[in-house]
């Protein structure tokens, strides 16, 4: 939610867009090989939704939430989480998580009571949600579909990781949890307690793990410009900062870092989208995509072929759309989906 009113405020540009002829609409979700795309929708209006592409046949299944269970999931959609029989919606401001059966997408359980949750993270039968009104991770028992605890953490949380027995959870705002937010707090999965935080770059917005085992931070520097934003290369076993990339200036805004299907190339937003390697030492200058007016808002890179997939947000008041990418840059395809499209999600039966 408050990612979206920064974009807004940044990232409001005029959009162009190649067309591609009329992708075949399917009323029904058919469980396919293909990418979910969440829809945030506009604060308070309750109109995000999911949108599904199958890869195969391009066909597009829109607002797939509402034509399947009759009713829409609720206020800001924010992102999704896997396991082999459910996805999991969380829906941050109605703070509430819809567990969706993959095969027709029927809504099995309804989780509440968090405090505007944002991602979630699966281990074995558990599941850790991260919250931007609350100091605690919510801990799921995906058997029951209930909250079954909480740990503390001390600071807000956003976007998690695994790694190992260890939970990485980075604190990218300070918005509702007046703390400074700059660190990747680490939690033991196997005592489920917080047992250090490595200090990063003031808002750390996103994170993967490469080849190597690696963990990768993204760092905007604040809203504000009030740091240079950096890349940080993390040993997840030693907690050391092993490499620090910074960004040549204040103006940057890099966000929704994705890794590559070899686990060597990222790739980022920033206005345009970029591609750097874990070998680099400097970010790069030269564009990977060209945004050309278009709002990129997000990103994601399928794990099997290492196609790119942006979301474009337009005005961030009407319909968004995707472009699909193969792993060279060159634009495939592209079509419509919901009001402000954030995170994609690859899917694979």
């Amino acid at each position: 939610m408050v990612l979206l009113a920064i974009a807004m405020i940044i990232f409001v540009l005029p959009s162009c867009e190649k067309d591609f002829g009329e992708q075949k609409e399917k009323s029904v979700y058919q469980s396919a090989d293909g990418v979910f795309v969440v829809n945030e929708g506009h604060f308070m209006a309750g109109n995000g939704d999911v949108t599904f592409y199958n890869r195969s046949d391009k066909s597009v299944s829109d607002n797939l939430f509402f034509s399947v269970n009759s009713r829409t999931p609720g206020d800001i959609p924010q992102s999704m989480a896997f396991t082999e029989q459910f996805a999991y919606l969380i829906v941050n401001n109605s703070n509430s998580i819809e567990v969706i059966d993959l095969l027709d997408f029927k809504v099995k359980n309804t989780i509440t009571g968090f405090d505007m949750p944002r991602q979630m993270a699966i281990s074995g039968n558990k599941g850790y949600v991260s919250q931007l009104g609350s100091t605690k991770i919510a801990v799921i028992d995906l058997i029951s579909n209930t909250i079954s605890g909480y740990i503390e953490a001390h600071k807000s949380a956003d976007c998690m990781k695994i790694q190992g027995d260890r939970l990485f959870v980075a604190n990218w705002s300070s918005f509702y949890i007046d703390k400074p937010n700059n660190t990747i707090m680490v939690i033991d999965l196997t005592t489920e307690g917080l047992i250090d935080s490595v200090v990063v770059t003031k808002e750390p917005n996103s994170m993967v793990i490469d080849r190597n085992g690696k963990l990768w931070v993204l760092s905007s520097g604040g809203f504000m410009g009030e740091e240079y934003p950096a890349l940080h290369r993390i040993n997840p076993t030693t907690l050391s900062v092993e490499i620090v990339i910074q960004f040549p200036t204040k103006s940057s805004y890099p966000t929704q870092l994705t890794v590559g299907d070899d686990g060597e190339k990222l790739y980022y937003i920033d206005y345009d989208v970029y591609r750097i390697s874990i070998n680099d030492s400097e970010v790069p200058m030269s564009k990977f995509i060209n945004a050309e007016g278009r709002s990129f808002y997000g990103l994601g890179s399928d794990p099997q072929n290492g196609e790119v997939y942006v979301t474009d947000a337009k005005d961030y008041q009407q319909r968004g759309r995707i472009y699909r990418y193969s792993s060279n840059g060159d634009l495939t395809d592209s079509f419509d989906a919901g009001i402000n499209p954030s995170g994609i999600y690859f899917y694979r039966r």
